[in-house]
């Protein structure tokens, strides 16, 4: 698997890129409206998500739940290190007036739009099965220690937004499933799978129209960009790859947390951003670059894996 990881990665990698660039076309040219972006946006978090990870749970049993609590216990250590990793860079809070954005950026990966589209095309269903308990993992840091640098100490953080975020529900209904042994039936497993199948194209579209609509020539100037993109995109994932290395972990489960890991800036930092009146339009604009960049550095990381974990 380590010789074919990078080439399944960068296949992957210039497939989202045309998705991507089909987007931004849509964008330039204002063929869809604000109104049908929030729906697609709507449809592919509330709706495709939770099939994507109940597809992935299809032909699991109790069997795999060892690997799936391994897979929740080492993606906490890895968002602990990579919030100890933005810390340090952006703890002067009058030098960097955006330093709720830049930290968050850099703990927080894009594990879901697009680190699930990743994982199925590169590690399949396995991949996926241990990326969605990345991503559970993922939803209640970033509605928890996330949304808390955003709100600041006089804000409530919802709980209830936490447990029904659409990645936990999409875990714990396939929990249900593996756990009572139950089988979907011909039907309902064929609308499960299509509606997951919808997740690659739908997310990078989307991406796309971010994309589109960021002010690249303005945010460039910041160097502020240049140090969250380096921390997210190569020096959170080397960190990881190097913890993989000395963990010994089965061989899909280390590059499935190093791939969600990898992926660029999440995407709900410029949501929370426009939420509690910070600089929406500087959030908007890192998740583009860094999205741009990971074009780049996500077969980058896949290679630097491939050569160290065996």
């Amino acid at each position: 698997m380590s010789t074919g990881i990078t080439s399944a990665v960068s296949q992957q990698v210039i497939i989202m890129a045309i998705y991507i660039a089909f987007g931004a076309i849509l964008t330039k040219y204002k063929k869809l409206s604000q109104q049908g972006t929030k729906q697609m946006s709507f449809l592919l978090l509330h709706v495709v998500t939770p099939c994507v990870i109940i597809s992935s749970f299809q032909g699991r049993n109790m069997d795999d739940m060892k690997e799936l609590l391994t897979a929740f216990a080492i993606s906490i250590l890895i968002h602990i290190i990579a919030i100890f990793v933005a810390w340090p860079f952006f703890a002067n809070k009058k030098k960097n007036p955006n330093w709720h954005i830049n930290r968050f950026c850099v703990a927080y990966s894009n594990c879901g739009f697009m680190g699930i589209p990743l994982l199925a095309a590169s590690l399949g269903a396995k991949g996926v099965f241990i990326g969605s308990a990345y991503l559970v993992v993922f939803n209640v840091f970033t509605w928890t220690q996330g949304l808390g640098m955003f709100v600041g100490s006089n804000g409530k953080v919802s709980f209830k937004k936490v447990i029904f975020s659409p990645g936990i529900i999409g875990i714990a209904i396939s929990g249900i499933i593996m756990g009572l042994n139950l089988k979907l039936g011909t039907t309902l497993t064929t609308v499960v799978n299509g509606l997951a199948s919808l997740n690659t194209p739908v997310a990078m579209i989307l991406l796309g129209i971010y994309l589109g609509e960021s002010e690249f020539v303005k945010v460039f100037k910041n160097i502020n960009l240049y140090l969250v993109c380096f921390l997210r995109l190569i020096f959170v994932p080397v960190i990881i790859i190097g913890l993989m290395y000395v963990l010994k972990l089965d061989q899909t489960l280390s590059y499935a947390l190093i791939l969600s890991t990898a992926c660029p800036c999440a995407a709900i930092s410029a949501i929370f951003a426009s939420e509690y009146g910070k600089d929406s339009g500087y959030a908007s604009s890192v998740v583009s670059v860094s999205t741009l960049l990971s074009l780049l550095t996500l077969p980058f990381v896949a290679h630097i894996a491939s050569m160290i974990i065996k």
